[in-house]
């Protein structure tokens, strides 16, 4: 099974977020940590490169969607 590996630039621009604002998501210790955003994969041996499944994005966004929507139902 092949997948899509996005570097963070590629993440960014998908969701249309600041890298700033990605790293925020990830940190526990911020205001904006989001426990469901998609986790980077580390690629290779260096501890600096990483990626984000594609796939994981993807429900991220999806589950994005269905929240605001609820949200916008019951207004």
């Amino acid at each position: 099974m092949a997948h899509t590996i996005l570097r963070k630039n590629e993440l960014t621009n998908k969701i249309k977020i600041s890298r700033s604002h990605t790293e925020n998501r990830l940190n526990p210790k911020s205001p904006y940590y989001d426990p469901t955003f998609p986790r980077p994969i580390k690629l290779g041996n260096g501890a600096r490169s990483v990626g984000f499944l594609e796939s994981d994005v993807d429900r991220w966004i999806e589950q994005q969607i269905r929240l605001s929507h609820a949200s916008s139902n019951q207004e």
